[in-house]
């Protein structure tokens, strides 16, 4: 580690020395080339500072304010930062691998040429963003925004999203195919980034995917998907008769797959159901109150629909 006093001023020893003690306000210093690795720092002012080539490997940062500052070149890898605001930092050409970043802001941040390969980012604000030239490789990112940023060249081959990130106004689609977005996981706010349903179907995407990802029943219908995977998505009969989907008969919803207590749902007649196949047990099981079966098989004749 860096000595106590150099041309600077300031050296990352000395900085230890007065975190310690209780000081918090940094803003502004020259820390180039400094050696911060493995430093637990929290709740400290580096606004505005020269960072340039400064190493935080291991560290950890938790709601460190390095707004503006100059990071370009700096290491993090393996660090942890929480809660830290970076907002219009320059961390041109920074390396990030295996870090892990939560809540922080990034907002109009340059981190173009940077690596964050196997980093994660959970609840990161990226707006506005420079990741021009970027590698993501194998990133995993969790409600993360990353709405107008912009990833000319950036790499995201490997990139896994556990939850929702936001990708509005943002060119991803130049950068990463929809089916390795899809083997990323990602699904929620596809609508946003320009891809059509029916992309999303030649990529693989579930109807009940489609579905979380914003499109209708109506749109599913449109693309091509089939009236059973539309009930398999959860949607009703009567939203699939809504679509448009052939469902003219009780046997066609049947067919479809729609269960007979879902069917009675609808309003449909014991003796409809009948007609269409089910069988005695799933009309009890729909909740039809007949007590003999031989009436459901109509073999005496009685008013079929007396029990609803």
């Amino acid at each position: 580690m860096a000595g106590y006093i150099g041309a600077k001023g300031m050296t990352s020893r000395d900085f230890l020395d007065r975190h310690q003690a209780g000081c918090s306000n940094f803003a502004g210093l020259d820390f180039s080339g400094e050696d911060f690795s493995n430093m637990v720092l929290n709740g400290c002012n580096l606004s505005g500072c020269v960072l340039e080539g400064a190493i935080f490997d291991d560290a950890q940062l938790t709601n460190v304010d390095l707004t503006r500052a100059n990071l370009s070149s700096v290491s993090l890898r393996g660090a942890a930062l929480s809660g830290c605001k970076l907002v219009r930092s320059w961390a041109q050409g920074s390396k990030l691998s295996n870090a892990s970043l939560s809540t922080c802001e990034l907002a109009s941040s340059n981190l173009s040429t940077s690596d964050l390969s196997d980093a994660s980012l959970a609840k990161c604000n990226l707006t506005q963003a420079e990741l021009v030239g970027t590698k993501l490789h194998r990133t995993t990112m969790a409600d993360t925004d990353f709405s107008k940023a912009r990833v000319d060249n950036s790499d995201w081959r490997g990139a896994r999203f556990k939850v929702a990130c936001n990708f509005s106004d943002t060119a991803i689609r130049q950068c990463i195919s929809l089916a390795e977005l899809k083997a990323g996981g990602l699904v929620q706010g596809m609508n946003t980034m320009g891809y059509s349903i029916s992309e999303m179907k030649a990529a693989g995407y579930s109807v009940q995917e489609a579905k979380a990802a914003g499109y209708s029943i109506s749109e599913a219908k449109a693309a091509g998907y089939s009236v059973q995977e539309a009930k398999a998505a959860g949607y009703s009969i009567s939203e699939a008769k809504a679509a448009g989907y052939s469902l003219h008969s009780l046997k066609e919803i049947k067919a479809a797959g729609y269960s007979c207590s879902e069917a009675k749902a609808e309003g449909y007649k014991p003796f409809e159901c009948r007609e269409a196949g089910y069988s005695y047990e799933e009309g009890r099981v729909a909740g039809y109150r007949w007590d003999d079966k031989e009436i459901w098989y109509g073999r005496y004749d009685h008013d079929y629909n007396r029990w609803l």
